[in-house]
């Protein structure tokens, strides 16, 4: 009862305390064709337009209705995206914190609760599609606990529901559910290991193991697909894959002398309530597809475009001379380890070993105590510096695929049949944290960008926190100290940083202004508001309102926030079929601003992702359109000194008409 108190006076005060950290900066920030993807396919969806059919939705199509279903209840607008990111990440974070419950005490609870917090959504607080899929990979997680807790199949059935909603999302909830797959086959052995009998296997270790054989392969060439050197995508997302089956392997090695047929109903009861949940709201979601007879147009789009696409957008991880900044952690993982080294050697039966083996283990603690408080006082002093900030990002991303290392470990001995001493609902528990943060991680590939990691960063704190709490006489008091070091950081430097610069550098965000049209009400830099509203001004100036106007190259910022439509189901000029083919593009394009009657054309200087607007099309749009004004003005304010190079500017064309 007195810990049940105290998660109740803990919760509310974590709860409370994210809701301020998120008020003071969930409007502040962007990446305009981020912001403008999600805008423009929520408009088009709540339009009736089908994502994949009518246009080129960058990810599965549920997102563009749940962004719909907000502009219908709160307006058209960038902010409402943004309101509904913090409503759904303060239902994310009790949650991070009733998983941490199951591993720790209240005050641990808090503190990995508000670090989950920290290393995510303040980075970059944009509604994009990788905060859904954590935030379900975060509840289905919960539901699985719960089932482990209760037994009750009704939370595997929520839990795969999780799971196909997730998916519905992003395609990449895929990870989540073959996650959640490995995890029932680890129940499944340990529910057989406590009550199977002896008797004919009727071949079920020989298909689970081929199933894990197939998952392996599938890890591998995922893996395998991204260029350059292979040393850190093999370190960071195949090792940790390859750990949790050879858990799952070992286990069945082990249980290989038991009936088939009472695990096959046990896997069977226990994986037909997860597929299931885990398939109806695909089901439900793709009924106006069959019904307009579009399920190729959506299966092209979510299964084909996007490997069309994956060359074009490879982002690598950190080199390999980084890994030394997860020493630290690795010593902390290590010292259990060593102190078990140290009783063998000085023999078990020595009355004083426990004494000495106890004292010295303090000592080092007081030690780390002592060097964790100079570290944070540096971190507050210089954690900005060239040399500091991104080492300790990078300390934080090494350190998670070794704390997922050492939770297969943790699990080796159960593997083999040996009991371990935590007993089997906590190795459970660990088990299920550990593969849902080593698949969940793979939303890093292809993009390693920095905020990609942040997608997946709360699971990997999470696993770390049942991977310290299951170590027999782990230092506790040093993870305590690390995890408070890298809260700091976050708080002082890294939610405080621009975006694009988040692993590399620390440059102070930048002079925020309220992007003041009718579709912004998020603060943006200054100089990007005064450009979009005047951008806004110009467009409505000369073109008909809900008209068609063309936007190029990457611009679905431009169609919503100019309240214009997109005569094209492009989004990304790149990702177009007919892309290396410049003239046969150009001609398509003409007969489609033909068909729409488009008389005003936008081209910005320079597109994120296409990078260039290819001549033929350039030409076109010159001849057909010869009024030009170029946005910003002449007279508008330049860019700050040391601000960065890359600055958006725009050149509206338009015919001689009047709207």
């Amino acid at each position: 009862m007195a810990l049940l108190a105290r998660h109740r006076i803990v919760l509310p005060c974590v709860w409370l305390i994210s809701a301020g950290y998120l008020f003071t900066g969930y409007d502040r920030g962007w990446i305009g064709h981020d912001a403008g993807t999600l805008g423009h396919t929520a408009e088009r969806a709540l339009a009736g337009e089908l994502p994949h059919r009518d246009f080129a939705d960058p990810y599965t199509g549920g997102l563009s209705y749940l962004h719909a279903a907000g502009f219908a209840l709160w307006g058209v607008k960038l902010h409402t995206l943004r309101v509904m990111l913090v409503a759904w990440t303060l239902a994310f974070v009790p949650a991070v914190y009733a998983i941490a419950s199951r591993a720790a005490p209240a005050w641990a609870c808090g503190l990995a609760t508000l670090l989950c917090l920290v290393w995510s959504v303040p980075n970059y607080p944009e509604a994009m599609p990788s905060w859904f899929n954590l935030f379900f990979a975060a509840f289905g997680t919960l539901a699985f606990l719960k089932h482990i807790e209760s037994g009750r199949l009704r939370w595997v059935f929520l839990a795969g529901t999780c799971g196909g909603a997730s998916f519905l999302v992003k395609s990449v909830g895929l990870y989540y559910v073959a996650a959640g797959l490995l995890f029932l086959i680890f129940r499944e052995q340990t529910l057989s290991r406590a009550e199977g009998e002896a008797g004919p296997a009727r071949g079920y270790g020989v298909v689970v193991v081929l199933g894990l054989a197939a998952f392996l392969a599938a890890l591998g060439r995922l893996v395998g697909s991204l260029h350059g050197s292979l040393a850190m995508p093999v370190l960071h997302f195949a090792l940790p894959g390859f750990a949790c089956a050879a858990v799952l392997i070992r286990g069945e090695w082990s249980l290989r002398r038991l009936a088939g047929t009472p695990r096959w109903r046990r896997l069977l009861r226990l994986g037909a309530p997860f597929l299931g949940g885990a398939l109806l709201p695909v089901v439900l979601f793709l009924v106006p597809y069959a019904l307009t007879g579009s399920l190729d147009d959506w299966a092209r789009g979510v299964f084909v475009e996007p490997l069309q696409r994956l060359n074009e957008s490879i982002y690598p991880l950190p080199p390999l001379g980084t890994v030394w900044t997860a020493a630290p952690f690795a010593a902390i993982l290590a010292i259990p380890a060593f102190r078990a080294w140290r009783a063998r050697r000085r023999g078990s039966g020595s009355p004083s070993m426990g004494l000495e083996t106890g004292s010295a283990m303090r000592d080092l603690e007081v030690a780390g105590l002592l060097l964790a408080v100079l570290g944070g006082a540096a971190l507050v002093a210089f954690g900005s510096s060239a040399s500091i900030y991104p080492n300790v990002w990078n300390s934080m991303r090494h350190s998670a695929p070794l704390v997922l290392l050492a939770g297969c470990g943790l699990l080796w001995p159960r593997a083999g049949g040996t009991t371990t001493a935590v007993g089997p609902e906590r190795e459970q528990k660990l088990f299920l944290l550990t593969a849902m943060a080593s698949l969940v991680a793979l939303v890093q590939i292809p993009q390693a960008w920095g905020i990609y990691f942040c997608y997946a960063a709360p699971l990997a704190v999470l696993a770390a926190l049942f991977v310290a709490t299951t170590q027999p006489l782990a230092p506790r008091r040093l993870y305590a100290c690390l995890g408070t070091f890298y809260l700091a950081f976050a708080v002082a430097w890294m939610n405080r940083n621009e975006v694009r610069e988040l692993p590399d550098r620390f440059r102070p965000l930048e002079r925020y202004a309220r992007l003041d049209v009718e579709r912004g009400g998020i603060r943006v830099p200054a100089h990007e508001a005064a450009l979009y509203a005047e951008l806004v001004h110009v467009v409505q100036a000369h073109s008909a309102p809900a008209g068609f106007i063309y936007a190029t190259p990457d611009s679905p910022h431009v169609y919503f926030l100019t309240a214009r439509q997109n005569p094209t189901r492009t989004l990304f000029d790149l990702f177009d079929a007919d892309w290396d083919d410049p003239a046969k593009r150009a001609t398509r394009i003409a007969t489609q601003l033909d068909e729409r009657g488009v008389d005003l054309a936008v081209l910005s200087a320079r597109g994120e992702v296409s990078r260039v607007v290819h001549s033929p099309l350039v030409t076109l749009l010159r001849s057909r359109y010869p009024n030009a004004e170029a946005v910003p003005g002449a007279g508008a304010d330049r860019p700050a000194p040391g601000a960065p190079p890359v600055r958006p500017s725009f050149e509206v064309r338009w015919r001689n008409h009047q709207p």
